[in-house]
């Protein structure tokens, strides 16, 4: 077996655990900016457009985060948290488990039913079941 000095692991702990905190500090950051941006657009549009549909939103919306994050971050930790991954939107959007039906229901809660198929219903009301009663 290895004999590994204490000094080394202390020193790969700690570096292991800045790339850990600076990750998870880079994705609180994310979602934060997500939350006020999809806040943002939607009170744009359902201003001129009251009967858009969640798809159609989130079509309108993405590319728009998307160019918005991009190149702003390094890294995220994956969804294990045991080591970092690119900051890459598709990466971001994937952890987040942004899609149409996330967004309707975050703007559901958030006082904003927008108009969705009955099987993006049924999924918009088990992602507001799982979320934590404020």
């Amino acid at each position: 077996m290895i004999d590994i000095p204490p000094q080394i692991s202390f020193v790969f702990f700690f570096v292991w655990m800045i790339f850990f905190l600076s990750g998870k500090y880079q994705f609180n950051k994310i979602k934060a900016f997500t939350l006020n941006f999809v806040e943002d657009k939607i009170r744009e549009v359902y201003a001129h457009n009251p009967k858009i549909t969640v798809n159609e939103f989130y079509k309108m919306m993405y590319p728009l985060w998307r160019d918005s994050i991009t190149g702003k971050y390094w890294f995220i930790p994956h969804k294990t948290e045991l080591f970092p991954i690119k900051a890459s939107p598709e990466n971001i959007a994937k952890r987040l488990n942004l899609s149409p039906e996330w967004l309707g229901a975050y703007l559901e809660i958030k006082g904003y039913k927008l108009k969705r198929s009955r099987q993006q219903e049924q999924r918009i009301q088990e992602i507001i079941a799982l979320t934590p009663k404020r």
